[in-house]
């Protein structure tokens, strides 16, 4: 995958990422401030936050129950690149500038992004607050055996792809 990232995208300043990308091993819990990774999106899976187990899981941890503000969308990812793979979310803040690219791209197994995001400290994962398409691979790399990709209904249509 570092090989392909190179050979199509070359210096990714060229791209407008200023950020050294860490490989997907060594982000762990507790990494303070933001980090980047490059790798290939192995699994997409849209969400309702408002969906009945989402609202059960909020109610029994003493939080709110559904949200009301028109906000429900958030999207579950897995990425992987030569070192390992990594859990990703984009909440239902960000869902509409930088989910919907993703679902309309597709492209699991295929499709390099480059990740901005945060790591909390008891959780190994990634917040996302930036995402950046960059290519993809030739060969399909190490995808879910479900397809990647799990349909929320007619929403997910008139995506601008920006």
């Amino acid at each position: 995958m570092r090989d392909r990232v190179a050979s199509e995208v070359g210096d990714l300043s060229t791209r407008n990422i200023m950020t050294t990308p860490t490989p997907i091993k060594q982000v762990q819990c507790g990494i303070a401030g933001p980090v980047m990774i490059i790798a290939v999106v192995n699994k997409i899976a849209p969400r309702d936050e408002n969906e009945a187990v989402n609202v059960a899981k909020r109610l029994q941890n003493g939080w709110h129950g559904e949200y009301h503000d028109g906000m429900t969308k958030s999207i579950n990812l897995f990425f992987r690149d030569d070192t390992d793979e990594i859990f990703c979310k984009i909440d239902r803040f960000n869902y509409e500038q930088l989910g919907k690219p993703v679902i309309e791209r597709g492209r699991p197994g295929k499709a390099i992004y480059a990740i901005k995001g945060t790591v909390p400290k008891d959780f190994r994962m990634i917040k996302v607050q930036q995402v950046k398409y960059l290519c993809d691979l030739e060969e399909r790399m190490n995808q879910h055996e479900d397809g990647g990709h799990r349909d929320v209904g007619s929403s997910n249509t008139g995506l601008d792809g920006t």
